[in-house]
């Protein structure tokens, strides 16, 4: 489906991709897909949707669960700045029925545009951060960022959890956005921290006032650290005088307000 305004609404639950694995959806050029629940299907890349074009955009209000096996293909492409927005939980879970074929690829795939979710919950291999921009409370797994993806926080989500490790590579960006002093972590890693490329910390829309002392916690992690950003930018502003110190962010993730010197 695709055209200027064209959108195609259904109540109830989706389902894409038949009993044997396969049936496919694609949201084209300026076309909007609104659905309540989404059920995917796919054997051997025969079932998917795919959200690839300009001005794409899938809202799903509640859970997309993926169930798929010998992906030649993924059963979820999001690229060339689509957008698409699950409400509920994205999950894969194991195919039941058909062949044991050999793991081929991911079920789930961002490749560009934007990708939000409440909540993420993938196995091993099923999710490819190849680039676009994730947005999720939370995500059960190992989230790798390693390619040229950001993952973003504290825009969408409050905070976001990861129950398992984050890994970002050289060319992948972790952009955090804030609303003032927090003790909480707004990136809490249940597992290690692998970080490279670039930190980010904006301000939410608004003004955003800080005062000496004032401290905002971006990182948490339960397990070991490993490596630095290579560019930290931190565009929130301060009144005169004032400037951040970040000598603490690899210790215990905070950042803080300080007397500029």
């Amino acid at each position: 489906m695709s055209g200027w305004g064209g959108t195609w609404t259904n109540q109830g639950l989706l389902s894409v991709g038949s009993a044997y694995g396969y049936g496919t959806l694609s949201v084209g050029a300026y076309g909007t897909l609104v659905t309540e629940d989404t059920e995917i299907r796919s054997q051997l890349g025969g079932g998917f949707v795919k959200v690839n074009d300009v001005y794409a955009s899938w809202l799903n209000s509640g859970d997309v669960t993926v169930s798929a096996i010998g992906n030649q293909y993924p059963s979820l492409l999001v690229d060339k700045h689509a957008f698409v927005s699950i409400g509920g939980l994205l999950r894969t879970t194991p195919w039941a029925g058909g062949d044991p074929y050999p793991y081929l690829g991911p079920s789930v795939r961002l490749a560009d545009g934007d990708l939000i979710a409440g909540a993420m919950e993938v196995a091993e291999g099923d999710f490819e951060f190849a680039g676009g921009r994730l947005e999720t409370g939370s995500f059960v797994g190992d989230l790798d960022n390693t390619q040229a993806g950001e993952l973003s926080v504290g825009e969408a989500h409050p905070s976001t959890d990861i129950a398992g490790s984050y890994s970002q590579g050289p060319g992948a960006t972790l952009s955090i956005t804030v609303t003032g002093a927090s003790a909480v972590p707004l990136l809490q890693v249940d597992g290690d921290l692998l970080v490279d490329g670039a930190l980010k910390v904006l301000p939410a829309d608004g003004s955003v006032s800080f005062q000496v002392g004032d401290t905002i916690t971006l990182l948490g992690w339960s397990g070991g650290l490993t490596g630095t950003f290579a560019a930290v930018d931190i565009a929130v502003p301060l009144a005169p005088g004032l400037a951040w110190d970040t000598s603490a962010l690899y210790t215990t993730g905070e950042i803080t307000v300080v007397p500029a010197t």
